[in-house]
């Protein structure tokens, strides 16, 4: 029907409409007439639906001699639009690993380590677990890494593993705060830091001293921040730091899971474990233990964190567990 062909048509957005308009003439031949148009792409792919045209010219009467009328058909043709699916691209799920090192120390010595988490992950807490006569007096975030400083007061040599606690495919960054204070002498002395506003507390860490006879007996989740209980038996005032591990540029919040009240035996070692609930994710622990326990692990177990004591004393003792869980 003596239309152009083929003919530029406009470009169109996703999901948006285009008329597509072509101009035909009528045959003289009178009677049905029809045409299918496709559209194609600039390889020569046809794609979408056919687009069919049809038309009738009448016979005119032959009595009466007229001019043949020349009909000029502008038909619209609308195709429906192929829709166009924009990838996506989508995150690897959140996962949470325990990355571990394991060093010797020999005895009457100090040393240290830190373990860093693996690149595409950030550090949201960190532990250790260690033989007994180890004094663990640094626990703290160090770079993207865990960093432990311990003490073997043992007689032989004695062996630490240090353990980074490392988020995947968060999309976030982790950062520490600190606040430092002087210990009361023959007292309790109660710290506590808090995360900046926009970030979530993921666990904590604290600096006791290396020759400081001062003992650490709680430590744990304070609103969204960490606080920690020291006992001071001198009457010196050593200072005293402790650490918040904050999550910021995610979602979500962490809640602390307890397990309380748990009696560790006279003379026995004891580990209390408390899991995170379902959906959620491991990212840091504490405890809260009677003065006399000796604190010897502490790290993750399964989707959740464990503490490890031994209680050297003939009467039984308490221990609290308790689990920072991140909820996306």
């Amino acid at each position: 029907m003596s239309a152009n062909s083929p003919k530029s048509l406009p470009v169109v957005n996703a999901g948006a409409n285009a008329d597509i308009v072509v101009d035909m003439v009528a045959p003289e031949t009178p009677g049905s007439h029809s045409a299918i148009w496709r559209i194609q792409a600039p390889d020569g792919t046809f794609f979408g639906p056919d687009l069919p045209i049809s038309i009738n010219v009448p016979e005119l009467p032959t009595d009466t001699p007229e001019p043949t009328p020349t009909f000029t058909a502008t038909p619209t043709l609308t195709p429906i639009p192929t829709a166009t699916r924009t990838p996506t691209a989508t995150r690897p799920p959140l996962n949470v690993q325990q990355i571990s090192e394991q060093i010797t120390i020999p005895q009457n010595n100090t040393e240290n380590r830190t373990v860093n988490c693996p690149s595409g992950s950030i550090v949201v807490s960190g532990g250790f677990s260690h033989q007994l006569g180890v004094r663990v007096w640094q626990s703290m975030k160090h770079g993207n890494g865990w960093r432990v400083y311990a003490t073997n007061n043992h007689t032989s040599s004695r062996t630490i593993t240090i353990t980074a606690t490392c988020l995947f495919n968060s999309g976030g960054a982790s950062d520490q705060t600190i606040t430092t204070e002087n210990a009361n002498p023959n007292d309790f002395t109660l710290i506590n830091t808090t995360c900046p506003a926009g970030s979530i507390v993921t666990g904590g860490g604290w600096k006791i001293g290396e020759n400081s006879p001062i003992q650490i007996f709680h430590s744990s989740r304070s609103g969204n921040g960490w606080q920690i209980e020291v006992n001071n038996p001198t009457s010196n005032r050593p200072e005293i730091n402790i650490y918040a591990i904050c999550l910021s540029g995610v979602s979500g919040r962490t809640t602390q899971e307890e397990s309380l009240n748990n009696i560790v035996p006279p003379n026995e070692t004891a580990d209390v474990e408390k899991l995170c609930p379902s959906g959620t994710f491991v990212t840091g622990g504490g405890f809260n233990m009677d003065l006399a326990l000796d604190l010897y692990n502490s790290s993750i177990f399964q989707n959740g964190w464990v503490i490890s004591v031994r209680n050297p004393t003939g009467e039984e003792r308490r221990l609290d567990t308790f689990a920072i869980c991140y909820s996306p």
